[in-house]
């Protein structure tokens, strides 16, 4: 996968060098994320940012390649209601459960211009994973005692912890979205990505793969 990666960036670079024309741009936005797949269906989308750069290379009067480097923050929430037992009494448990997924994204997008100004892009995306952290919220309710409430609360790992060793290192994905680019060098855009490969280790588990809306503003130079 490095050496893969490593050829796919000599060629970009190979390609800027030769190419003429070839503009910078910065690009900043948020993100709704969530997860997709197994066990995925009662996830809610969080709110993130999205920001970086990127190169666009002239390949033709209206197509281009554009390579981005984007630091992404990603990831999920949840709210879970459950009725236990503990102690012959009925505890309430309310959980909510936030993921934290910060990626280091290389999206190489194919752009191409329809009309003056506007362009749709396509292209795939490697996602290289930078932190994942987890955090569980819970409330309990009932006529309980507090040791009985701490044992909900150890039932579900109630705290926040560091879980990257579950999350594979790398992700293929792919992206799609319009653009607006201005005279003025200002860049307007909305992009759909998704993944193609489960974001977590173990293959015994259930496979889910990242969803991500992004919408950004920018400027090419």
């Amino acid at each position: 996968m490095r050496k893969g990666l490593l050829i796919i960036l000599v060629t970009l670079f190979a390609l800027s060098v030769e190419a003429q024309e070839v503009r910078l741009g910065i690009k900043a936005g948020i993100n709704l994320a969530t997860l997709k797949g197994a066990g995925a269906k009662d996830f809610d989308s969080k709110t993130g940012i999205n920001f970086g750069g990127f190169v666009e290379i002239p390949v033709s009067k209206n197509f281009y390649l554009q390579p981005e480097l984007l630091y992404s923050a990603q990831g999920i929430k949840a709210e879970y209601f459950h009725v236990m037992s503990v102690e012959k009494r009925v505890a309430k448990v309310h959980r909510n459960i936030q993921l934290d997924l910060h990626y280091l994204n290389i999206p190489i997008m194919a752009k191409v211009y329809l009309l003056e100004g506007f362009a749709l892009e396509v292209g795939p995306q490697l996602g290289f994973i930078i932190s994942a952290k987890k955090n569980v919220k819970v409330d309990v309710s009932g006529e309980l005692s507090d040791e009985a409430i701490n044992v909900v609360k150890a039932e579900y790992a109630v705290g926040k912890s560091d879980v990257k060793e579950a999350f594979k290192t790398v992700e293929l994905g792919l992206g799609f979205g319009p653009t607006y680019q201005s005279e003025m060098g200002i860049l307007l855009g909305a992009r759909f990505t998704f993944g193609f490969t489960g974001v977590y280790k173990d293959s015994s588990g259930p496979t889910q793969e990242n969803k991500v809306i992004q919408f950004f503003a920018g400027y090419r130079f």
